[in-house]
This record gives structure tokens, C-alpha cells and sequence, in this order.
């Protein structure tokens, strides 16, 4: 099916042709000369459209990248990680069937996905053990803050990423945080980041725990362990992920470590 923008185009092109006749389909002098200058306005008005859109567009991603480098500078989130989650969402997203624009969209909004740990105390972000029951929840508090840092944007991808920022945690089974969603009651950007934040998070070392290579990351995503369950995860995701797991591997290995 042609675009809306294609069949403005189209007819304006037909007009300055003359190839829109009067009744009687006999056009006029007159009215050739009419419908060619109604023809140049219209072009021009709809090139002038097309500039300011694609202004508009570089000016959201320029804030998109502004922000990136925010949450680069403030906390362990480093352009890699953030660069390595945005390929996981799109193998995932394109395993899903997602439409072209669809995944482009979900691979850029997933990076703001922890925005919200610039209102998190570094030195509890930073802090070389376990967090406590307090510490804990406070970190919990990054997903309605970066909601609440995005929300309201007029952009789609921020408002994706505000989304994302608010979901992101929310496990299938209900027991995630912050609002204990499930099934699919969680957004589905949120349950994707939600497997390749967790694949990144078992990847990545830590000062209080070693980097686990692919195996043991899928082992734990595929079967669990004392601290995470394949029932945190879209069951139709785990399928994604076990038929696309070796892509991840690449992924990781290619772009690198933290």
C-alpha cells in the first residue's frame, strides 16, 4: 500500500501534468494554469514539510545521544553496555518477525532503559558488595524515576524509552518490581530488555562477582539458579533466545567488554 506521503506526491505531480480534467474533461486554458501554480505551491509547501520533519528528527536524536552521554558519564553503565543492549533488543525484536522501523525503534529506545539511576546515590550504585534490604529498594526506585525523566516527551522513541525505563524490571511470573505486572500485562519492549539486561548484567564482572561466559549466562537464563528463573521471562522470548542465542555471543564478544 502507497504511503500518505507518496500519494500527496503522486497527485501533485498529476496537477502540474494537467492531468486532472474538469467534467466535461476538456480542461481550460485558464484552469491548466491555475491547477500548475496550485501544483508549485503545494510542492514547495510539502518539501518545506519534509525539512522541518527531518529537523525535527535530528533534534531528537541529538537529545537522544545528549542523554546517553549523561547516563555514560554517572554511573557503571558504559557506552558499551548501553551499546550492547541495543543490539540484543534488535536480534530479539527481529526474531519476533517485528517489523523493519519497529526493531530500528526498540534498539535505540532500549539505551535509556536505566536513565533513572542518575537519581540513585552513587555510592550505592558503585558499592563494591551486596546492597542491604534499604539499599536494595532504593536502586528499585531507578525505573519510576526514569519514567517520570522521560514521560510526556512528544517523541516516539522517548516515549518508548519511558516505557521501557518503567517495565523493564517486571518479570512474567508477577514478581518483579516496581508494579509486580505479569504476563502480558508488561509491555513487550519491557520484556525484552528484561532478558538482554539480564544476559549483559551475568556478562558483565562485577566487583562483587566475575563476568560468566555464554554457557553459564544461558544455563542460568534456560534453567535459573539460586537468584533468577526462566519464569521471570516471556516464555515466547526464551524461544527467541534459544534459537538466537549464539548471535548474543557474537555480539558480546564483538563490541566488547565494559
Amino acid at each position: 500500500m502507497a504511503s500518505d506521503e507518496s500519494v500527496e506526491t503522486l497527485q501533485i505531480e498529476e496537477l502540474d501534468r494537467g492531468m486532472l480534467r474538469t467534467p466535461s474533461g476538456t480542461p481550460t486554458s485558464l484552469m491548466e494554469r491555475q491547477l500548475r501554480a496550485y501544483a508549485r505551491d503545494l510542492r514547495r509547501v510539502l518539501q518545506q514539510e519534509r525539512r522541518a520533519a527531518a529537523e525535527l528528527r535530528d533534534a531528537y536524536m541529538d537529545t537522544f545521544r545528549r542523554l546517553l552521554s549523561v547516563v555514560s558519564c554517572c554511573h557503571h553503565e558504559t557506552a558499551r553496555h548501553l551499546e550492547r543492549i541495543g543490539a540484543y533488543v534488535e536480534v530479539m525484536a527481529g526474531g519476533l518477525g517485528l517489523e523493519e522501523a519497529e526493531v530500528g525503534s526498540l534498539a535505540r529506545a532500549s539505551v535509556l532503559h536505566d536513565i533513572g539511576k542518575l537519581g540513585i546515590p552513587r555510592g550505592i550504585l558503585n558499592k563494591p558488595g551486596p546492597l542491604n534490604a534499604e539499599e536494595r529498594r532504593t536502586v528499585e526506585t531507578h525505573t519510576t524515576l526514569g519514567e517520570r525523566i522521560l514521560d510526556g516527551s512528544p517523541s516516539p522513541d522517548v516515549q518508548l524509552s519511558a516505557v521501557i525505563a518503567a517495565s523493564h524490571h517486571e518479570n512474567w511470573d508477577g514478581s518483579g518490581y516496581p508494579r509486580g505486572l505479569s504476563g502480558e500485562s508488561i509491555p513487550l519492549a519491557g520484556r525484552i530488555v528484561r532478558l538482554a539486561d539480564q544476559y549483559d548484567a551475568l556478562r558483565s564482572a562485577r566487583p562483587y562477582k566475575r563476568a560468566f561466559t555464554h554457557e553459564e549466562a544461558s544455563r542460568v537464563i534456560l534453567e535459573g539458579d539460586d537468584r533468577t528463573s526462566p519464569s521471570h521471562f516471556d516464555p515466547g522470548l526464551l524461544d527467541v533466545y534459544r534459537r538466537l542465542h549464539p548471535e548474543f555471543a557474537r555480539l558480546c564478544r564483538e563490541i566488547g567488554p565494559n
